[in-house]
């Protein structure tokens, strides 16, 4: 990864970040110091936090506070409902609890199962409209 500076100027410029898979760490990581440090202008001053400069991003968002409590993990929730499939919440879900370091695993799964029920309750209702129109035209 390289640090480039934008090529058409613009000083108040609003971009797109892609989404990271949870399991490809660093980027996660990474990701996650670009959404919340504001006037990073490299990758070292990204994993720095009052003057120490750290390997990876992981343990950067670890000094900087990111990943006290569950806020990351909810933000990661909100932004996977809102692009994913039922399926790939479930199993982000999952990493979640299991490679995350949830505290509170059961307020987190209630805080969320009713936006992942009502994804796949209207996902099942697309699928069972489509069979018909299907049915209908043959």
């Amino acid at each position: 990864m390289k640090w480039q500076k934008r090529q058409r100027g613009g000083e108040q410029v609003i971009g797109r970040m892609s989404v990271v898979n949870i399991q490809d760490s660093e980027r996660f990581y990474l990701r996650l110091l670009l959404l919340r440090k504001l006037g990073a202008v490299s990758f070292d001053d990204l994993k720095t936090d009052d003057g120490i400069v750290c390997n990876t991003f992981q343990k950067a968002c670890k000094m900087q506070g990111s990943l006290e409590g569950d806020q990351h993990w909810c933000d990661t929730l909100n932004e996977a409902i809102q692009t994913r499939a039922p399926l790939q919440l479930r199993l982000l879900f999952a990493t979640i609890c299991g490679f995350g370091g949830v505290n509170d695993i059961p307020k987190l799964w209630f805080r969320y199962c009713l936006g992942v029920k009502r994804i796949t309750q209207d996902s099942h209702k697309e699928r069972t409209v489509l069979k018909l129109k299907c049915l209908y035209l043959s």
